[in-house]
């Protein structure tokens, strides 16, 4: 049994490092689309460190993927309309 979770682990592991290793902007896993930090921080017109405060704030979803850190588009898009000020017309 242990040699079973062992191998599990082990399998886990390289489909994380697969999926790291192909990564491209905008990669559809699961049905989602989702972007790294650089593509969101972009995106927001933010740096790194407003980009945790969202994390920390739990204001912004997000999924650690074999040690990166991906978001959701949709939740960026959340964030955005949250945010939004519409125009005084």
């Amino acid at each position: 049994m242990e040699r079973y979770e062992s191998n599990r682990t082990a399998i886990e592991a390289l489909k994380q490092s697969i999926v790291v290793e192909r990564w491209e902007p905008g990669v559809v896993l699961c049905g989602c689309r989702y972007l790294n930090g650089d593509e969101v921080c972009s995106l927001l017109g933010v740096d790194s460190r407003k980009l945790k405060a969202y994390r920390d704030n739990r204001e912004l979803g997000y999924s650690n993927l074999g040690g990166n850190i991906l978001y959701r588009e949709e939740d960026v898009n959340s964030l955005i309309e949250k945010y939004y000020i519409g125009s005084c017309n």
